[in-house]
């Protein structure tokens, strides 16, 4: 501990391993607090690995399969919580693990601690196999070239995809592959033999999908900030751009909410998507981008129900009597039920109320088999105490929207108790207004 009261790790020599072995490392003193990264580099004499510090205001790069991380210094001391923007991605690991274990998601969050005083990387990014990419050399067009972390010669199933942008098409896609592409260091990089001004976008795919990634995040800014269009949703999708990174939160969700309807087709709906494309399925970290950008966000009424129509397309099998844009909302981001409160009858607002609390308790009685039993969401709403009772009165004097973008209740959106629990208040008032009028 310093005289300052900081704390600061100083190890040299061995690094214990996530197998529990230990291995020999270049022998340097660490002095630093907060996140490291365990890298393999090599020089003239020997290969060797070293605990490399996260610098805060640089992307950490979840695809790296084979790092390990861990926490230092004041970063490592108690327990603390770890956040992956709004969600909880467990608790900070003072062992070295893995990344893939932390299950990340990579939309471009940033990655803190529970109460915010520490940043510990300002994005979570995923570029899959692409360890790095260099279109510009001072500022000029070059080959573009992608260099992968494990060597891999093309095969007829590869390709190089490019994004690039001109005045009629946003979303132009090239294709390269075959005698298109030229491998180096034994398949180490790959390289396009062309110059390819204003690349938004490259990756590394394989049967129509991406495998690997890089971004230019200015240019993505300039296509942002241009056109909307499913096209262009869809293809920060595919590419796996990190949408919510403090460079493309705020004009990404200016892009939104000017067109919600081409955002949830090219999100939810995997549509308008260029010939040869095809997207991955839609996981939670897709949902939970669509959360952030709607969440609490108060849009005209026609606007509503157009997303409702979409958000019913989007959803899979439906019991008979619920409504499946509504069970979608509920699903996804609760808050657009009371945005499209005028629009729901009564009976379909009890037919889901009703269908939520039997699916929790359904789910509660199944999980109590093989673990502790979990308590039915009524029961366990009276645990939140006063949160639920300001939530309960803003839904009665209409201040729902402003409460609901409070980070205590925006944390409840990322839990599918907290995501049910909400729905579950927001059909019960809208019953109760149904009755009073």
């Amino acid at each position: 501990r310093e005289k300052d009261g900081s704390h600061r790790d100083r190890r040299d020599g061995h690094v214990e391993a996530v197998d529990g072995q230990s291995r020999r490392t270049h022998p340097v003193k660490l002095r630093f607090d907060g996140l490291g990264t365990l890298v393999h580099e090599r020089d003239m004499d020997s290969d060797y690995t070293r605990w490399r510090t996260q610098r805060t205001d640089q992307p950490l790069n979840i695809a790296s399969g084979g790092t390990e991380i861990r926490f230092f210094g004041q970063a490592a001391l108690g327990e603390q919580t770890l956040m992956e923007g709004f969600r909880t991605a467990g608790q900070l690991p003072k062992r070295p693990t893995r990344l893939p274990r932390l299950g990340f998601y990579g939309w471009g969050a940033r990655l803190t601690t529970e109460d915010e005083t520490q940043i510990l990387a300002d994005s979570v990014e995923d570029r899959g196999c692409v360890y790095y990419s260099r279109p510009k050399l001072f500022g000029r067009p070059i080959p573009a070239s992608l260099s992968l972390r494990t060597p891999v010669e093309p095969s007829q199933e590869h390709s190089v995809k490019v994004w690039t942008t001109d005045e009629c098409n946003p979303a132009r896609i090239q294709s390269f592959q075959g005698s298109d592409l030229v491998t180096k260091s034994g398949g180490q990089i790959w390289e396009i033999t062309r110059e390819l001004p204003k690349l938004n976008a490259i990756s590394v795919a394989y049967r129509g999908q991406a495998i690997g990634q890089w971004w230019d995040k200015e240019e993505i800014v300039r296509v942002i900030k241009g056109r909307q269009s499913a096209e262009v949703f869809a293809l920060l999708r595919w590419f796996k751009v990190p949408v919510l990174s403090t460079q493309l939160a705020y004009n990404m969700q200016g892009a939104v909410h000017r067109d919600p309807v081409s955002f949830l087709r090219a999100w939810l709906l995997s549509e308008e998507l260029p010939e040869g494309l095809s997207q991955k399925h839609v996981d939670e970290g897709v949902k939970s981008v669509v959360r952030h950008f709607l969440w609490g966000w108060r849009a005209k009424p026609y606007m509503v129900k157009k997303m409702f129509e979409l958000l019913a397309r989007a959803s899979g099998q439906v019991p008979p009597g619920v409504d499946a844009g509504l069970l979608r909302a509920a699903e996804i981001c609760p808050s657009l039920i009371w945005q499209n409160q005028f629009y729901i009858m009564s009976q379909r607002a009890t037919a889901l109320r009703e269908f939520l609390v039997r699916q929790d308790e359904q789910e509660s009685q199944s999980s109590s088999k093989f673990h502790k039993p979990q308590e039915p969401v009524r029961r366990r709403s009276r645990a939140y105490g006063k949160q639920i009772d300001d939530i309960k009165s803003a839904l009665s004097s209409d201040e729902f929207s402003v409460m609901i973008i409070r980070r205590e209740n925006r944390r409840l959106g990322e839990t599918q108790e907290g995501r049910r629990m909400l729905s579950v208040l927001i059909l019960e008032e809208i019953e109760k207004r149904a009755t009073q009028y």
